[in-house]
């Protein structure tokens, strides 16, 4: 028999991350918005804050945690990344 695993999509944080890419403002609402930014924009993939961030994003949608706290894991996982693309400049 199957299990029913509640998801929210529309799970949403108190306060958005916006940041300015490619000379727009880009606004990061949710735990599947920073998924998508993630998987869409992030050049390293392979890091442990990345692959937390996206873990942890999942379970906030899946209801195990608080969408706040995928928030925390997505922007440690965004200043990785800006370090990274620093060091390779």
């Amino acid at each position: 028999m199957s299990e029913i695993i509640p998801v929210a999509f529309s799970a949403r944080w108190r306060t958005p991350v916006c940041f300015v890419q490619k000379r727009k403002v880009k606004r990061i609402s949710g735990p599947a918005d920073a998924i998508r930014h993630m998987r869409d924009c992030f050049i390293d993939k392979s890091g442990p804050a990345y692959s937390r961030a996206v873990d942890i994003c999942f379970a906030a949608l899946r209801c195990e945690t608080d969408p706040d706290i995928a928030r925390v894991f997505f922007l440690a996982a965004f200043e990785d990344q800006l370090a990274k693309a620093h060091r390779h400049r």
